[in-house]
């Protein structure tokens, strides 16, 4: 194989959108004035950016945009509780692994079919395509009427039919927004019109704001890293000569934590610019702190244990670590505090340093394997972005074996992060 040198940088590197689709969802309740009772709903607040390549964004372009500072709507969407939307998409999961193919997708890396693909799929298709239609299509805008609530209508779902980068504010904070699924030309009794790059987790770049992650930008050009794989679980995925991580070694710039005691002595006093953790993982629902771990050679560190033997972990030193937990479910659904593990090391004493991408379900260890190889290449050699990183993994896996399990993989914090460029000096300052 041919190596893969960390320091080749892109010189052409593709300038980075700066308009984004930023959607804020409010959770409320409101009496019927005829029935007395309450009604929830969600305030879903847009602001849409246009672009005058498709028809009907350039007409509301031309409507309502001509300064070219996006589109604002605001709209209630009654009936609706999110936390109880997650439920829903947590019985779909569970559903997509009992069908008589899920085994396909839970115990290997085995290249599906088309067909079987797509028959898996259709649990989360459809409550993935219900969820998008009640937050984004059946809607009556408030501040606008008439023939412009149609052209309104008619912009956004053609702005969120190809790539955005989308940012979502919501006091509901974690929600699988990979799971939408929006295809005008899907048919749901024809299990054949399913095309999967139409979820939400493979055609976009998704940031959730969440408190206790980094705001912070930018990883050094020359990245360090603390490496916890563990040794029972891998299978050789993280060596050769094309793996980043071999690069990182050859210049002595991983570490590795091969133990349960090592890995909470990195955290307890965390010096590196990344941090990777490859190995079974788990929590409780709802999650329970002595029940929430990361498990090396068979030893698992708690959050209590994390509390009671590593008293000041975590210790992040830097402004910016960017991490990827890769275990099967690293983080839950629907719960963001101190009693998971990311939601600890990010809130407890994180002080907003960490830029983390988790796992939300089920992931066979070979699927993670490969899947983080593909990632860090993305985001330590080409330099990506990391919600791009993110996106052409979950692309790439999806396009090579058939296999749809990229969605479970979260980004908390800010798509934007990113390793620095830079030419690499000698002493005396001339290029290597």
């Amino acid at each position: 194989m041919k190596s893969v040198d960390i320091h080749d940088t892109l010189t052409n590197r593709t300038p980075r959108r700066i308009d984004r689709f930023r959607i804020v969802l409010e959770q409320d309740e409101t009496k019927d004035p005829d029935s007395h009772q309450w009604i929830r709903f969600v305030r879903v607040t847009l602001s849409v950016p246009l672009s005058e390549k498709y028809p009907d964004e350039k007409k509301a372009k031309q409507m309502f945009d001509p300064y070219d500072q996006g589109l604002d709507v605001s709209y209630p969407v009654k009936g609706m509780f999110l936390a109880d939307e997650t439920k829903l998409f947590s019985k779909a999961l569970a559903d997509v692994y009992k069908h008589p193919k899920g085994s396909g997708l839970k115990n290997g890396l085995t290249k599906l079919s088309m067909a079987d693909l797509k028959s898996i799929l259709v649990p989360l298709v459809e409550q993935g395509r219900d969820l998008f239609y009640r937050l984004f299509i059946n809607i009556q805008p408030t501040n606008y009427s008439g023939v412009g609530a149609t052209v309104v209508s008619n912009a956004i779902k053609s702005a969120l039919s190809h790539y955005q980068i989308i940012y979502i504010e919501s006091d509901v904070t974690l929600f699988p927004w990979a799971f939408l699924f929006y295809d005008p030309k899907y048919d749901s009794s024809k299990v054949s019109s399913i095309q999967p790059k139409n979820f939400w987790g493979f055609k976009h770049e998704i940031q959730e704001s969440l408190k206790g992650t980094s705001q912070h930008l930018d990883v050094p050009a020359n990245p360090t890293m603390v490496a916890a794989i563990c040794s029972v679980e891998d299978q050789g995925w993280h060596n050769g000569p094309d793996h980043p991580f071999t690069q990182l070694e050859n210049r002595n710039l991983l570490k590795r934590t091969p133990s349960t005691v090592e890995l909470g002595k990195a955290l307890n006093n965390f010096n590196e610019d990344c941090f990777y953790f490859f190995g079974h993982a788990d929590h409780s629902d709802p999650p329970i702190p002595s029940q929430s771990f990361l498990q090396l050679r068979s030893q698992q560190l708690t959050v209590v244990k994390l509390q009671q033997d590593f008293g000041t972990a975590p210790s992040f030193n830097k402004d910016l670590v960017v991490a990827l937990f890769n275990g099967c479910k690293t983080a839950p659904l629907n719960y963001w505090d101190e009693r998971t593990m990311i939601g600890f090391l990010c809130l407890n004493k994180g002080h907003n340093r960490l830029c983390c991408v988790s796992t939300v379900g089920q992931i066979p260890a070979v699927f993670a394997g490969v899947f983080a190889k593909h990632f860090w290449t993305r985001f330590l050699v080409n330099r990506d972005p990391i919600g791009w990183a993110l996106l052409k993994a979950r692309r790439k896996m999806l396009a090579q074996w058939r296999n749809p399990l990229g969605l479970l993989y979260s980004l908390f914090g800010r798509v934007d992060a990113q390793v620095e460029d830079c030419q690499e000096t000698d002493d005396n300052g001339s290029d290597l």
